[in-house]
């Protein structure tokens, strides 16, 4: 045999490499299941609840009849918080804790509060006040 170069009359391979082909791959793959998946959304569409669109028509009026009561609620609330008067100095002392948290040191008297309810709260104090008499007594539970 002879050991001649002879050359072979093929078409050249477009250049490829392995990035390339997995793209390919991995959009030709996305195609199929996107196509399959729209297929089968369109297919089982839900229809609408009638009641939860009545429901959705109803609620702008709902809401504005909420914020209408909340507005008055919270005018309410505010004048009557302005009318809370404070404790006297002379009546009370610095609480050391939460008025009702667990473990904490026994506090005399009850805690200084609003008139319709929550506490009062001094500026600078970390806890609020405790209504006591100097002399010794309690003003409320005892």
């Amino acid at each position: 045999m002879t050991n001649d170069a002879t050359r072979a009359n093929v078409e050249a391979m477009p250049a490829i490499n392995r990035r390339r082909m997995l793209l390919g791959l991995a959009v030709a793959s996305t195609a199929a299941a996107t196509a399959t998946i729209s297929t089968e959304a369109k297919a089982a569409t839900p229809t609408e609840n009638p009641k939860l669109v009545a429901l959705f028509d109803e609620l702008p009026a709902v809401a504005a009849a909420f914020h209408e009561v909340n507005d008055v609620y919270r005018a309410e609330y505010k004048a009557w918080d302005a009318k809370t008067p404070w404790a006297p100095d002379e009546l009370t002392v610095k609480g050391i804790a939460w008025p009702y948290e667990e473990g904490a040191p026994h506090q005399p008297g009850d805690a200084e509060m609003k008139s319709l309810g929550g506490y009062l709260w001094r500026q600078g104090d970390d806890y609020p006040r405790r209504i006591v008499l100097k002399a010794g007594r309690w003003i409320g539970r005892s």
